[in-house]
């Protein structure tokens, strides 16, 4: 299975555009979608921006992750400091909706 981290752009160049992926995460990406602008939401997978989201869809995906960890945890599959950390970074995704801080780029 391939997974892909949620984040907002940035900056954006002619190829490359940064990324906060929350939680202190920078990341310079590849831009792999036409029309990127500073401020999208995005899914970034294996170094690449593969979609582009807007705000609701964003925040029904960071809902929906929260809501799943947390059906996994009532029945036991999911270890509770998993879930924590879900939450966590559930957290520091949901302060890029507030316009987030200023990262260093990693």
């Amino acid at each position: 299975m391939c997974l892909g981290v949620y984040g907002r752009v940035v900056e954006v160049g002619a190829d490359i555009a940064t990324v906060d992926l929350g939680g202190g995460i920078v990341k310079e990406v590849m831009v792999g979608v036409e029309q990127l602008r500073e401020g999208d939401y995005v899914v970034v997978h294996a170094g690449v921006i593969v979609s582009k989201l807007s705000r609701e869809e964003f925040l029904h995906v960071l809902k929906h992750i929260e809501d799943s960890a947390e059906t996994l945890s009532g029945t036991g599959t999911l270890p509770l400091e998993w879930l924590e950390s879900i939450r966590g970074r559930v957290k520091a995704l949901s302060a890029l909706l507030e316009g987030g801080g200023d990262q260093e780029v990693v």
